[in-house]
C-alpha cells in the first residue's frame, strides 16, 4: 500500500511539473525568439514619406524587417483624416490645409516582439497652372529709324529675384530657435550707446531744475528732514515737490551732465565684462549692484551729516519694477527721499534698456572646437571638492586661452544641442587639430563633460507619451555614443597598448543636461515635467548600461529649487540619486578621500545650481531647503548636499566676497563651479584661480613645478621607462646565458648598471608625479615591492651555483 501511494504521488508531481513546463513554454519561446532571431525593425532615423496632396486620396504601405511574420501595425498622433490598418496600410484624404506632421508607428510580430519608427509626412497644396497671358494686339508699324551705333559691351545680367518657393520651405526654419543660447553681458561700449546716452540726458534734464549744485553745502540741507525727505514744516504743494518733467531737447548744464555720466559709470563698472547665462541672473546682478551702490551713497550721506544710516531691510530695494511707470513723469524733489534713490539712479526704462543691450545670442549650429592651453600648470591637484568650469565656444580668442587645469576638476564644453525629436546635433570635429583641446585636457587629467542644451518646448503641447519616450531614448543613446567616441590620432591610440597604463582616450567623461527657459504656461508645464523625468531616467539607464565611469550633471536654477510650485523637489532629486548611484542610506559607500560620498555604480550624479546674486543668500536658501526636507533621512541629505555644485559667474564678485562664497561652498556642498572657466589672461580669472587655490587646495605639494612637468609628460616617461626596462631585461638574460658576453669585460656589466640606474631615475620620477601611481605613493605597496625585490636579489645570490676557478 505504501508503495502504491508513493508511486501515485510521484505520478501526480510529474504531471504537475509537465503542466507547468507546458504553460511556460510559450513565454520561454517568446523570450528566446525575440533575443535570438533577427531584430524587428521598421527603419532607422526619421523616415520621410512621399508627400500627399490636399483633396487627393493618399496610400502608403509600411514595411517591417526581421522578426517573424505575420506583422500587426499600429500608429498614434496621425494627421487628420489618416488611419493605419493592421496590415500596415496608411491611407486617408489629407485635410484642406497644407502641413508637415511627424508621427510614430509600431509593429508587432507573432512572438509579440515590437518595434517603433518615426515618420515625417508633408501635405502640400494641389498644383494649379498659372493663367495664360492675354495676347496683346500687334503694334502699329513705325517709320524706319536711323541706324543705331555699335553696341557697347554690357555687364552680365543680375540673377533673378526669388518670386516663389516650395510650401515645405515656408514651414522649415533654417535656424531653429532652440539652436541658439542667450547670455547677458555689459561692456564698456554701453557708455557710448546712443539709446543709453538719450536716457542719461533725460536724467540730466530732470536734474537741472533741481539745482544739484546748491547741495554743495556739505549736506546741511538734509538735516531736519524726516525719512520721506520732507521738512517738518513741509510744503504740501505737489507741484513744487515734483515739478513737471522737462523736455530732453532743452539745454542742460554740462557740469550736471558730466556728473550724471560719471555716476552711471561708477554704478555699472563692476558688471562690465561679466557674462550671465540667463536673463534672470543678469536682472538679479543688476538689482544687487543697484541696491549696494544706493546703500553706500545713503551711508556716506548719513556719516557726513553725523546721522544714523537707515536699516537696509527697510529700503524696499530692489524696487518693484512692474509697479513703476515706464517713463518718469516728474522730476525728483530736492532733497530726495532715501527710499527713492534706487529708481532715481536707474529708472525702469534704463533698466529695461540695459537688459536689452546686454543680450547676446550665440548659435549652436556649427560651433568651433575650444581653443585653450594649460602648459606648465600640471595635473589636477587633490582638491577638497569638485571644481567645475563652463567653456562656451564663443570665448575662443585668436590664440589659445590660458587655463589653470590644476585647479579645475571638470570642464563643461558648451557646444551641443538637440532637436525636438531628440536627435543630437554633433559638431564636425573630425580633423586632428579640432580635437587638440581634448588631448590637452586629458594631459592634465581634467575631465570633459558636454552640455546637452535645449530651450524651446512648444513641441510638448502635442507630443504623446510614446513620442516623448522615443525622443528621450534617442538622445540618451546618441549622447552616450558621442562621448564614447575614441580619439583616432596615433598618440591617443598608442596609449591603449602601454602595459600597466593602458587607457583608451575618448571624447568625454560625462554629460550635462541643460534645459533652459523652463515653460511657465499651464498647458506646457505638466508635459515638461513628464519629459524631464523621462529624459533623466533614460540618460541614467543608458550610462549605467555601459562599462566605464561617467558623471551626469543636471543644470538647475536656484529659483527652480526654492520657489513655490517649482519643477524640482528634494524628494525627486533624491530618487534620481538612488537610481543613478544605488545610494546606501546607512552610509556604507562613504569614501575616506575628502570625506565625500562615493557612488556605488559607474555613474555619479551631480546638480549644478546657477546662483543669482547675492550668491551667499542663494546658497543659504538651497542649503536650508535640502536640509529642512523631512522626507529624506539625514544620511541621504548629507550625500545629496555633496552632489550639489553652486555655479558662480566669474568676475561677478569682489575678492573678499568670492572668498566667502567659496569657503561656504567648500564647507556645505560638493564644490563650486564657474561660468565661465577662469582665464589667466584676465584679472578676474587670475583672482578667481587664486581664491580656488586658497579654498580647495588642502596641501600645496612639495616640488610643485617638478610634479607639474612629470604629470604633463607622463606618457613619454611611461613609454621610456617600460622600454628601458624591457631592453635591460633582454640584455640581462643574454648576459647570464652567454659566456661570450661575460668575457667582454667590464663594459657589458657597466652598461647594465647604467641602464638599471636610468630605469630607477625614470621610475622615481613617475612615482613622484604620475597620478596613476598615487595609491602606490600613499600606501605601503611601494615598501612591500622594495622588500620583494631585495629578497629576490639575496635569494638569487644565495642559490646561484658556485663554480670554482680551474
Amino acid at each position: 500500500m505504501h508503495l502504491l501511494a508513493a508511486l501515485r504521488q510521484a505520478v501526480l508531481y510529474a504531471g504537475c511539473a509537465a503542466l507547468m513546463l507546458l504553460g511556460c513554454m510559450p513565454w520561454v519561446a517568446k523570450a528566446a525568439s525575440c533575443a535570438d532571431m533577427q531584430l524587428l525593425r521598421l527603419g532607422s532615423g526619421v523616415v520621410t514619406l512621399p508627400s500627399g496632396t490636399v483633396g487627393q486620396p493618399y496610400q502608403y504601405t509600411l514595411h517591417a524587417t526581421g522578426g517573424e511574420p505575420p506583422y500587426t501595425y499600429h500608429a498614434g498622433s496621425l494627421p487628420p483624416g489618416f488611419t493605419v490598418s493592421p496590415a500596415g496600410e496608411l491611407s486617408g484624404e489629407p485635410s484642406p490645409l497644407p502641413l508637415i506632421t511627424v508621427f510614430v508607428a509600431g509593429v508587432r510580430d507573432q512572438h509579440d516582439c515590437t518595434a517603433q519608427q518615426t515618420y515625417k509626412l508633408s501635405i502640400v497644396a494641389p498644383w494649379q497652372p498659372s493663367p495664360q497671358p492675354v495676347p496683346k494686339p500687334a503694334p502699329k508699324p513705325k517709320p524706319p529709324e536711323p541706324p543705331a551705333p555699335p553696341p557697347t559691351p554690357k555687364e552680365p545680367p543680375a540673377p533673378k529675384s526669388l518670386t516663389t518657393l516650395p510650401l515645405t520651405d515656408t514651414l522649415a526654419a533654417p535656424f531653429p530657435s532652440e539652436s541658439a543660447v542667450d547670455v547677458y553681458m555689459l561692456t564698456a561700449d554701453i557708455f557710448k550707446d546712443k539709446d543709453v546716452l538719450i536716457e542719461l540726458k533725460q536724467m540730466t534734464v530732470d536734474a537741472t531744475p533741481v539745482d544739484i549744485s546748491a547741495n554743495a553745502t556739505d549736506g546741511k540741507d538734509d538735516v531736519g528732514k524726516d525719512d520721506t525727505g520732507k521738512d517738518d514744516a513741509s510744503n504740501d504743494d505737489p507741484a513744487q515737490q515734483h515739478p513737471p518733467v522737462n523736455d530732453v531737447d532743452q539745454p542742460v548744464d554740462e557740469t550736471i551732465e558730466a556728473d550724471v555720466n560719471a555716476q552711471f559709470q561708477r554704478l555699472l563698472k563692476p558688471l562690465l565684462d561679466v557674462e550671465y547665462p540667463g536673463e534672470e541672473l543678469f536682472k538679479a546682478a543688476l538689482d544687487t549692484r543697484l541696491c549696494r551702490f544706493s546703500a553706500d551713497l545713503i551711508t556716506a550721506t548719513a556719516n557726513k551729516n553725523k546721522l544714523a544710516a537707515p536699516v537696509d531691510e527697510e529700503s524696499g530695494c530692489p524696487p518693484k519694477w512692474d509697479d513703476l511707470p515706464e517713463k518718469v513723469v516728474n522730476t525728483p524733489s530736492n532733497p530726495l527721499p532715501w527710499k527713492e534713490l534706487p529708481q532715481w539712479l536707474m529708472s525702469r526704462a534704463m533698466r529695461d534698456l540695459l537688459i536689452a543691450k546686454a543680450r547676446r545670442s550665440h548659435s549652436l549650429l556649427q560651433p568651433p572646437a575650444p581653443l585653450w592651453s594649460g602648459k606648465g600648470c600640471g595635473c589636477v591637484r587633490q582638491l577638497s571638492g569638485e571644481t567645475y568650469g563652463f567653456y562656451p565656444y564663443w570665448h575662443n580668442a585668436d590664440k589659445p586661452v590660458p587655463l589653470d587645469f590644476s585647479l579645475i576638476s571638470r570642464i563643461n564644453v558648451f557646444a551641443l544641442w538637440f532637436r525636438d525629436n531628440g536627435d543630437l546635433v554633433e559638431p564636425t570635429w573630425k580633423a586632428q587639430q579640432s580635437t587638440d583641446f581634448i588631448r590637452e585636457a586629458h594631459s592634465h587629467r581634467t575631465a570633459l563633460d558636454y552640455t546637452l542644451y535645449h530651450n524651446d518646448w512648444r513641441f510638448l503641447k502635442s507630443a504623446t507619451d510614446d513620442e516623448i519616450t522615443a525622443m528621450t531614448q534617442r538622445l540618451a543613446v546618441q549622447a552616450a555614443k558621442f562621448i564614447d567616441t575614441p580619439l583616432d590620432d596615433l598618440a591617443s591610440r598608442s596609449h591603449a597598448w602601454v602595459p600597466g597604463f593602458a587607457e583608451v582616450e575618448r571624447y568625454g567623461n560625462g554629460l550635462t543636461l541643460y534645459l533652459d527657459k523652463i515653460p511657465t504656461d499651464d498647458d506646457v508645464r505638466p508635459a515638461f515635467k513628464r519629459y524631464l523625468d523621462k529624459q533623466i531616467r533614460e540618460l541614467i539607464d543608458e550610462l549605467r548600461r555601459r562599462d566605464r565611469r561617467y558623471v551626469l550633471n543636471i543644470v538647475v536654477r536656484d529659483e527652480d529649487l526654492t520657489a513655490q510650485g517649482s519643477v524640482w523637489q528634494v524628494e525627486r532629486m533624491t530618487d534620481y540619486l538612488r537610481l543613478a548611484e544605488s545610494v546606501d542610506p546607512r552610509g556604507g559607500n562613504v569614501a575616506s578621500e575628502n570625506a565625500r560620498a562615493r557612488s556605488s555604480t559607474n555613474l555619479t550624479l551631480r546638480y549644478l545650481v546657477l546662483l543669482r546674486q547675492p550668491t551667499e543668500r542663494g546658497m543659504r536658501k538651497v542649503l536650508s531647503m535640502i536640509d529642512g526636507d523631512k522626507k529624506i533621512d539625514e544620511e541621504e541629505c548629507r550625500i545629496l548636499l555633496h552632489r550639489v555644485i553652486p555655479i558662480l559667474s566669474t568676475g561677478a564678485s569682489a575678492e573678499p566676497e568670492l572668498f566667502e562664497d567659496l569657503a561656504y561652498a567648500s564647507d556645505n556642498f560638493g564644490g563650486a563651479g564657474f561660468w565661465a572657466v577662469p582665464s589667466l589672461d584676465e584679472p578676474a580669472g587670475k583672482m578667481t584661480a587664486g581664491r580656488i587655490r586658497a579654498s580647495f587646495l588642502q596641501r600645496i605639494p612639495r616640488a610643485e613645478q617638478l610634479n607639474a612637468w612629470i604629470c604633463e609628460y607622463r606618457w613619454p616617461l611611461r613609454v621610456a621607462a617600460e622600454g628601458l626596462l624591457l631592453i635591460w631585461l633582454v640584455a640581462f638574460v643574454i648576459y647570464q646565458s652567454s659566456c661570450r658576453f661575460r668575457q667582454v669585460g667590464l663594459v657589458y656589466p657597466l652598461g647594465l648598471l647604467l641602464g638599471a640606474i636610468a630605469f630607477l631615475i625614470l621610475g622615481a620620477l613617475l612615482l613622484v608625479g604620475d597620478p596613476r601611481l598615487s595609491q602606490l605613493r600613499q600606501g605601503n605597496a611601494l615598501l612591500g615591492l622594495l622588500l620583494i625585490v631585495l629578497i629576490a636579489i639575496i635569494g638569487y645570490h644565495m642559490l646561484k651555483p658556485r663554480v670554482e676557478k680551474p
